[in-house]
């Protein structure tokens, strides 16, 4: 969401024999119809959170296809990973790439080939995109295609992380310290439990706020209730200070 264009990326599902992926219904004489669905691929779209507007994008003829869609902070480029998919259940032909789609021109690049590469956001002068790799893995890439930057990496049993805009500070779960909510300061290496948690709530998804004072983060309660239910999760922001 950039301030600019106020829009929301997401991903929809596209069934398309040319971008490979499909559907076919067959008639059988038992008298039912067996439905085969290939896997669909992700076509970028929008949403402007004032006016409910949608727009689909596309190069030319052809629509944008790609995950983990993230604008740039004046709202000009588009930045995901591109997926190829091949219209197969086994997934037999499938590339990843962090691709860039510069909404004014319709041109498409590639700043980064390398496979499972996450885009995350871009710098604030949006030089470069930030990206992660898993959980736990990020790295700052130019926008002009240059060498990719390892920024940290802090762990292999990450369940869920998020990086501060100023690339300090990073928030995450892990499972090697169970049920806690974890700081890592990407200068020093060093990582602190901010809450702990028990055998009946846990933490999930945290994220810094945009001007790096709060986390906001899903809390998951582990109980039985009359009507069969075992779970709730419940939204809870965290003030943030790391110098106190």
């Amino acid at each position: 969401l950039t301030h600019h264009s106020r829009e929301v990326p997401f991903v929809t599902e596209l069934y398309d024999e040319e971008y490979g992926s499909t559907v076919s219904i067959e008639s059988r004489p038992e008298g039912y119809h067996n439905i085969k669905l290939s896997n669909p691929v992700a076509q970028i779209a929008s949403v402007n959170i004032f006016t409910e507007e949608l727009r689909t994008f596309a190069d030319g003829t052809k629509p944008v296809l790609g995950n983990s869609p993230v604008w740039s902070n004046d709202g000009r480029y588009l930045c995901y990973s591109y997926v190829k998919n091949k219209a197969d259940v086994n997934r037999s032909a499938m590339t990843n790439a962090v691709t860039v789609f510069d909404t004014l021109t319709g041109e498409v690049s590639f700043p980064s080939e390398a496979a499972n590469r996450t885009p995350v956001r871009f710098t604030s002068d949006n030089s470069h995109i930030i990206c992660r790799e898993g959980y736990d893995t990020y790295y700052r890439i130019p926008l002009d295609g240059g060498e990719e930057e390892l920024i940290t990496t802090f762990g292999s049993r990450i369940d869920s992380s998020d990086l501060s805009k100023d690339g300090m500070w990073a928030v995450y779960t892990d499972r090697d310290v169970p049920d806690a909510l974890m700081v890592y300061n990407t200068l020093t290496g060093e990582s602190v439990p901010m809450l702990y948690g028990d055998d009946n709530n846990g933490f999930d998804g945290p994220v810094f706020s945009p001007d790096g004072a709060g986390i906001c983060y899903i809390r998951g309660n582990r109980l039985s209730f009359r009507n069969g239910s075992s779970h709730s999760e419940t939204p809870y922001i965290l003030d943030f200070n790391p110098f106190e």
